[in-house]
């Protein structure tokens, strides 16, 4: 094989592995360097894992071992972006969230209702929205515990 076929077939075999990566739920980007057998994947880990990872190389063709992912793949920073779906009226609407503190309170963009926590709860996008706060994902504890 020349040293241009083998290049050929492992970027193949590299956007295979990327794809099948990135169709995992959870993940936001996955980069594949099959000549040195890594992969850097950048996920939710609220979302995903490394057994699913084992799972989506696997059904591309490339088994691996969840000790194989366990040592390399890290989560990913905090994710800012979540979905709040509001409790009044059900419309959904994509916000950043503050990275350094907790939101108590949001008045939703369509029907102007006020949305804040529950007794007990961290903040609005711990109970409402689709990623818990960044204090959570962090810490493991919201800034008022």
């Amino acid at each position: 094989m020349t040293g241009n076929e083998r290049s050929a077939m492992s970027s193949k075999i590299q956007s295979s592995l990327r794809k099948a990566l990135e169709k995992v739920p959870g993940v936001i980007d996955a980069k594949v360097d099959y000549d040195h057998r890594t992969a850097t994947v950048k996920y939710n880990p609220e979302k995903a894992s490394p057994a699913a990872f084992v799972k989506a190389t696997t059904n591309a063709g490339f088994p691996s071992k969840a000790a194989q992912w366990d040592a390399k793949v890290k989560p990913s920073d905090v994710v800012l972006q979540s979905v709040l779906t509001c409790p009044h009226c059900g419309h959904e609407t994509m916000e950043t969230m503050p990275s350094d503190s907790c939101l108590f309170f949001y008045q939703c963009v369509q029907c102007k209702g006020l949305i804040r926590p529950k007794a007990g709860d961290c903040c609005v996008f711990c109970l409402y929205g689709s990623t818990k706060c960044p204090l959570i994902q962090s810490q493991g504890r919201c800034c008022s515990g």
